[in-house]
């Protein structure tokens, strides 16, 4: 017990974190951590949690096995502009208003959301007449 315990970075007031800096002061109970630095962690917080749901829906499901020599298949997932554009002829705003629900469609956050591209452009093919 006679070891004194590491400073958390968030307890250094003018050091700012970097991009691959600690999210330690991610826990907003931790007594030190300034207030300025919480809109940052929560940008990395974001593009992490994006970055892991993308990696597990490009995972196969079979238990962790992967056949040899042969890598798994990375669906392309698309802005509401890129979208738009597969689309064709409507703008980001009108992908985001028809496609809520869908199951193509992944909301990572409020203001995040990205799209199968095969599953759009399996609905778009339906929708045109």
């Amino acid at each position: 017990m006679g070891k004194a315990m590491a400073r958390s970075p968030c307890r250094s007031r003018g050091r700012r974190h970097g991009r691959s800096g600690s999210l330690w002061c991610a826990r907003p109970t931790r007594p030190g951590c300034p207030v300025d630095d919480l809109p940052h962690v929560i940008g990395v917080l974001v593009e992490v949690e994006e970055h892991a749901r993308l990696r597990l829906r490009s995972t196969p499901a079979t238990n962790g096995e992967r056949s040899p020599g042969r890598e798994p298949e990375v669906e392309r997932q698309l802005t509401p502009q890129e979208a738009a554009d597969v689309i064709g002829g409507v703008s980001a705003r009108w992908v985001l208003r028809h496609t809520k629900g869908l199951r193509f469609r992944h909301d990572l956050s409020r203001k995040v959301v990205r799209f199968d591209e095969a599953g759009l452009r399996r609905w778009a093919s339906t929708r045109r007449g």
